[in-house]
């Protein structure tokens, strides 16, 4: 127990991602390992075989490489099939994450192998829109094009929107369940003495 107290940066703490980190790779062959973050990247997302067509939908993870922005498509399932006309695709930012001691909440693969770790932030000014045109068969945003990057789907604007990954299903409604709650709630105009009292 002294030798733990006094080695507490290998004790992992609740506030400290840092410590999180270091507690993680314990067990790792060596500390230059990234099997943590493959395979949570591997947890949270689809596994996709060969070069099959790419749909946009909910959880679909894109990379605008312009701007190195990293979307989170939030478009309900049942809006993104079915497609006569152009349509409108709800993202949200995430945040690449540069700082170990930042929390994150993504870690995605990259077409050339490379990780990145990725901060999911619910506040709607991270909102982003872009306008798509469907594929006249099969009804849907469909990546048709790829080039040394990767598939891409190309808005009305001509931007390009690297795929990268798909969320499974149960991480993409988790993702949409956070924003909605972020989205409904309510401001008040209270004294700030029961505001205070009421974080207790």
């Amino acid at each position: 127990f002294k030798n733990a107290k006094k080695c507490n940066d290998k004790v992992p703490s609740l506030n400290n991602t840092k410590k999180y980190r270091k507690h993680c790779k314990l067990l790792l062959l060596s500390s230059e390992s990234d099997a943590n973050e493959r395979f949570a990247h591997f947890m949270a997302n689809r596994t996709f075989y060969g070069n099959k067509q790419k749909t946009l939908t909910l959880g679909s993870i894109l990379h605008d490489t312009g701007k190195d922005q990293y979307l989170l498509c939030i478009q309900p399932v049942c809006d993104s099939v079915r497609l006569k006309e152009q349509r409108i695709f709800m993202f949200v930012k995430l945040h690449k994450t540069v700082d170990s001691n930042k929390p994150l909440s993504h870690i995605v693969v990259k077409p050339d192998n490379t990780i990145v770790e990725l901060s999911y932030l619910v506040n709607s000014y991270h909102c982003f829109s872009a306008t798509f045109v469907p594929d006249e068969d099969l009804k849907q945003i469909v990546a048709k094009d790829k080039d040394e990057e990767g598939f891409y789907f190309s808005d009305l604007c001509g931007s390009k929107y690297y795929w990268i990954g798909q969320l499974r299903t149960s991480h993409a409604q988790d993702a949409v369940d956070r924003f909605a709650s972020n989205l409904s709630r309510i401001g008040l105009t209270e004294s700030e003495w029961i505001r205070l009292l009421a974080r207790g």
